[in-house]
């Protein structure tokens, strides 16, 4: 036993050959500018891929190739356009100032006043 753990598990890493899913995951990657690019200037997810498909850039399945879409490209649009929350105490502030007075209840009353009845 000449080597310890992390340095055989490195050399089978280096040794073994990549994985489809690995190797769509990279070509995905690479033209992710040019589906960005092609998604913003309108055209549908459908022709990207197929066009990048037909070209042979990727040979990810449709499923795979709006799966990478959407863990990629949307995930970056979702950190962009959200905002930072305003604090509790603000919000709660504001809430109390914004509500009108509520209309008072219902109180039922079993014995009821003569003037009331007539």
């Amino acid at each position: 036993m000449g080597k310890n753990y992390p340095d055989q598990l490195g050399d089978w890493v280096r040794q073994r050959a990549a994985t489809t899913r690995d190797k769509n995951l990279v070509a995905f990657l690479a033209v992710r500018d040019d589906v960005r690019a092609a998604l913003d200037a309108g055209y549908a997810a459908k022709t990207v891929w197929s066009n990048l498909r037909e070209s042979k850039r990727i040979a990810v399945s449709y499923t795979a190739f709006l799966r990478y879409v959407r863990k990629f490209l949307n995930q970056s649009d979702d950190a962009a356009s959200s905002q930072p929350a305003p604090s509790t105490k603000t919000a709660a502030v504001s809430e109390h100032n914004d509500r009108p007075a509520k209309p008072a209840g219902f109180v039922f009353n079993p014995k009821p006043k003569k003037e009331e009845l007539l």
